[in-house]
């Protein structure tokens, strides 16, 4: 709050939220994100918002369909046999 943000609890991500924000963390969630969901957060990673996601390989499922479109992806742990991923 010291530099001017007010961090907020989002239960559910929308359009209208994230007009209103700066920035989005997202921190191990615990649930996949919903096709609305995503859509909205690239739409205001597109449109300049910053997104700082943060998870480990446990909860790499529901995160990466949050950050694939830009490219990222966390991979799952323990890894298969025979995958080229590596953790």
């Amino acid at each position: 709050m010291r530099a001017g943000y007010l961090p907020l609890y989002a239960p559910e991500i929308t359009t209208e939220r994230l007009e209103r924000a700066a920035m989005l963390i997202s921190i191990a969630p615990a649930r996949d994100f919903s096709g609305a969901e995503r859509t909205a957060v690239e739409q205001f990673v597109r449109d300049g918002g910053v997104l700082i996601s943060m998870a480990g390989a446990q909860h790499a499922a529901a995160t990466n369909g949050l950050i694939e479109p830009f490219g990222f992806r966390v991979p799952l742990s323990p890894v298969p046999p025979n995958e080229v991923t590596h953790e």
